[in-house]
């Protein structure tokens, strides 16, 4: 074989091997980021259950919707790049703690109607 006619075949196996690497499945989650994406869904679904009881004003609701939005736009950014550092996390930990908070006081805060 000539080396004119190897270039086809080479080409053909890098965009093969480029294919083949693009549908590769999307690098897992460490175990810590999937405890905190389970977190947020729990915290999501408080909120959605406090909006729905009344222990949540409407106001409240749209707040802390949008402090839970903040967090997954952090968390989206942190994980951009396949690795979440050790600072990331501990700022997606720190805001997550946060919320959680904030999501107890103002089920507690008494604005919204009691059962």
């Amino acid at each position: 074989m000539s080396r004119n006619s190897l270039k086809p075949l080479v080409l053909a196996l890098m965009v093969a091997a480029g294919t083949a690497h693009a549908q590769s499945s999307p690098p897992t989650p460490s175990p810590a980021m999937e405890r905190l994406e389970n977190r947020q869904a729990t915290e999501q679904s408080r909120i959605a259950t406090g909006a729905a009881n009344g222990s949540l004003t409407a106001q409240e609701t749209r707040q802390l919707e949008k402090r839970q939005h903040r967090l997954d736009q952090r968390q989206a950014r942190a994980q951009a790049d396949g690795t979440v550092t050790r600072q990331e996390a501990r700022k997606i930990r720190h805001a997550t703690q946060s919320n959680r908070h904030a999501i107890n006081r103002k089920e507690d805060n008494a604005r919204g109607q009691q059962p």
